[in-house]
């Protein structure tokens, strides 16, 4: 995980959980490894949605990683609770 990455976490996502906790580092790997959904984000980027891992409000948590041109790479962006106006249960 990315300096940068951590960094914008807990600018724009501090409040929601501590970011450094090591369960939280394991649920981020964990969406990633073994996702219950994936979808196309905005920007060539991949959502990475984790039903099985929520927040006490019942959020999913959510991993973005930003596609690499012409590669098969990418590198996470951000990672949250939250829900999107596109899931099903809104």
């Amino acid at each position: 995980m990315y300096e940068e990455t951590i960094d914008h976490v807990k600018a724009e996502h501090s409040a929601q959980f501590p970011v450094e906790l090591p369960s939280m580092i394991n649920a981020v790997s964990g969406t990633l490894k073994e996702p219950t959904r994936t979808s196309d984000s905005y920007n060539n980027s991949v959502e990475y949605i984790n039903d099985n891992t929520i927040n006490r409000k019942g959020h999913p948590l959510r991993v973005y990683v930003q596609k690499i041109s012409g590669t098969t790479s990418g590198y996470m962006t951000t990672f949250f609770f939250g829900t999107v106006q596109d899931d099903d249960d809104e």
